[in-house]
């Protein structure tokens, strides 16, 4: 982590960092019919938190100095998510190589500063090892604003995938994933004859099958997934 001191150019700043709690989410909606593709998903259960991000469609550059050390800053385009506010604007940072310092990638945590007020008045953060952030002023970074959805350790998504039908039985996958992985253990393939009925479900889920062909699904959603 690099070390940085104040200077006429640098702006040493204190922050809050951010924290967002993660929420469940169930889709399609309770009656909804829907038609998916083979390999598409029919209904899931999504527990992730959503945080403000800007979107940078173009590298930025700055020079800069430290004490009289000269070199170039460079932010790679991409999507820097919140970090941290203070009292008049918010950080936002990127994610780990988005930061060049002389063409080079530095393992270096910074982004980009915003304020509340006018959003054309930006800086280039960078923290120091003791995670305090120092700025330059680079007014007018171009940003559009967005979100970042992010699973932590206890997040998780659920989902019932249509993978088929042959001789009126239809193939459903079911899988979970964790912190965007598939796991595994928590994977199972499902198979329902039509000809028994056209409600089926798993784990809560329940739904009407309506038509099914090798090309794709017409559903109507009766219960969520548990």
């Amino acid at each position: 982590m690099a070390v940085f001191f104040k200077s006429d150019s640098l702006l040493g700043r204190t922050y809050t960092p951010s924290y967002y709690s993660s929420s469940i989410s169930d889709y399609p909606a309770i009656g909804e019919i829907k038609t998916v593709e083979v390999g598409e998903s029919l209904v899931w259960k999504d527990k992730q938190a959503t945080i403000p991000a800007i979107d940078i469609e173009q590298t930025i550059e700055h020079q800069a100095d430290n004490l009289g050390q000269k070199f170039k800053l460079t932010l790679l385009s991409g999507r820097y998510v919140e970090k941290g506010k203070d009292a008049v604007g918010t950080f936002y940072e990127g994610k780990k190589g988005n930061i060049l310092e002389d063409s080079k990638p530095k393992d270096i945590e910074g982004g980009i500063y915003v304020t509340n007020l006018d959003p054309t008045k930006t800086e280039i953060y960078l923290l120091d090892n003791l995670q305090q952030p120092f700025s330059y002023v680079k007014n007018g970074i171009p940003f559009t604003k967005s979100f970042h959805h992010k699973r932590d350790d206890l997040s998780f998504k659920k989902e019932l995938v249509y993978t088929g039908v042959s001789q009126k039985v239809i193939s459903i996958f079911y899988r979970e994933f964790n912190e965007d992985m598939a796991r595994p253990a928590f994977s199972q393939d499902l198979k329902y004859n039509l000809s028994e009925s056209n409600i089926v479900g798993y784990r809560g889920a329940r739904f009407e099958i309506i038509k099914a062909t090798n090309q794709g699904l017409t559903y109507k959603t009766l219960k969520q997934l548990d």
